[in-house]
């Protein structure tokens, strides 16, 4: 009996399975675990992983902040772009403005130009006609009278004229 009793523990213990990994429990895999090496070879695993995931989480996060500066920087070249923007739409309006009141400034211009025109053309026609009196007259004060009003109509001819090209500078 003496040896059925010495027996049943090693049979009790060589029938436990041995393992490395401390969640699988038991005393036999902890004793062995501990006196391979095995657990410090997987705390060191671990602790290789967690620093390479710290390393990683620096480098994100270091990441992260150069994207939030550049984002930073994106939004004030945006509202930057945006007031440039404003100022040439409003540059815009003011120079379709000015096109606007200098085509209608021209065609005043034209027109005043055209009546000008006209109304030198009715005096030339009414100095030629004093012209002609004036070569038929024989009367001297009326002579006097024809050549006073074809000297005013050759000066308001040559106002108008004058008027004429200023305009059209």
């Amino acid at each position: 009996m003496k040896k059925l009793i010495t027996l049943i523990p090693v049979v009790l213990l060589s029938a436990c399975a041995v393992t490395d990994d401390p969640s699988q429990g038991g005393l036999i895999s902890g004793v062995y675990g501990v006196t391979s090496g095995a657990y410090d070879q997987r705390l060191e695993t671990r602790q290789h992983n967690l620093d390479a995931l710290r390393q990683a989480q620096q480098g994100s996060t270091l990441e992260q902040s150069e994207l939030q500066i550049e984002k930073s920087a994106l939004h004030v070249q945006v509202a930057q772009l945006r007031d440039y923007s404003q100022v040439l739409t409003e540059e815009l309006e003011k120079l379709n403005t000015h096109i606007s009141n200098q085509q209608v400034a021209t065609q005043k211009a034209q027109q005043r130009q055209q009546s000008l025109l006209k109304k030198v053309s009715q005096l030339q026609t009414q100095a030629q006609s004093l012209l002609k009196a004036t070569a038929q007259s024989n009367d001297q004060d009326e002579m006097k009278k024809l050549q006073q009003e074809e000297r005013r109509l050759q000066k308001e001819v040559k106002a108008l004229q004058e008027d004429l090209y200023v305009e059209l500078d």
